[in-house]
């Protein structure tokens, strides 16, 4: 293969990896609590140098100057706190500092927790505490449903106790993963968090205030910025695989005619 086709290659699909991110991204940008993503693309080193079977190959120190193009790697999810939108009402609840509201699992079969940023509660027709977006039960410290009147005022503290009339009637579980690296995006706002391994969010890092909304953790402009330097980015590349392919088709139409 022509190695200049291969480089452009290369940087085409990190750059088509990374609009696929970026679009993800914007699409959320007024989803309660959502982390965005980001890519991180790195240069490769060149075939000989990166393919441990490949030491008998003979050196091109010319090819080797101009690298292995590029390669990206899994992923990543910034966590980083969301701005806080006061709203008054009480079935929302953003969550100030660090830590995860827990909720149902949907196949109830594995070990794996579900866990959100997301705050904004409905009650169900059995009076459970549930997700608007998804109607998902919230659940406690010990995987149990909260049950609440939804004639009554409900009161939600800073710790994540819900209380009507004075009572409490449950507590929020309000916990932080062992392992942020086991954390999964799992759709509807969820992550999933392989082998459910969670401890109790510290009250000095972790608090809950009621009447509020965690923003999505996207930033519009930026985003939009870097749409469109990697949209440039993804033209020139297509470009260099044009020029490429003519070269090629030229040096086919040169050196047949010779022969």
């Amino acid at each position: 293969m022509n190695y200049g086709f291969h480089l452009s290659t290369a940087g085409v699909i990190t750059q088509m990896r990374k609009l696929d991110v970026i679009a993800n991204n914007l699409a959320n940008v007024e989803t309660v609590g959502f982390k965005p993503d980001f890519l991180v693309a790195v240069d490769r080193k060149p075939e000989r140098l990166e393919n441990a079977d490949a030491a008998g190959i003979e050196p091109n120190l010319l090819l080797e100057r101009l690298g292995g193009g590029k390669l990206f790697l899994p992923t990543q999810t910034d966590y980083s706190e969301g701005s806080i939108d006061p709203t008054g009402r009480d079935l929302d609840t953003a969550i100030k500092g660090e830590g995860f509201f827990v909720v149902e699992n949907r196949d109830g079969k594995s070990g794996d927790k579900y866990l959100t940023r997301n705050g904004n509660f409905e009650v169900d027709t059995k009076g459970r505490l549930v997700l608007s977006t998804s109607g998902q039960p919230m659940l406690d410290h010990s995987g149990r449903h909260i049950h609440v009147d939804s004639t009554k005022k409900i009161v939600i503290a800073q710790d994540g106790s819900v209380s009507q009339d004075g009572d409490t009637v449950g507590r929020l579980a309000l916990v932080m993963p062992a392992q942020m690296s086991a954390l999964v995006k799992d759709g509807r706002n969820a992550f999933r968090l392989i082998g459910g391994k969670v401890q109790p969010a510290a009250a000095s890092t972790a608090q809950i205030q009621q009447g509020a909304l965690e923003r999505s953790g996207t930033d519009p402009v930026r985003t939009l910025a870097s749409l469109i330097s990697t949209t440039r980015a993804l033209e020139f590349g297509t470009q260099m695989l044009r020029t490429q392919d003519e070269m090629t088709g030229r040096l086919f139409q040169t050196y047949g005619r010779m022969s």
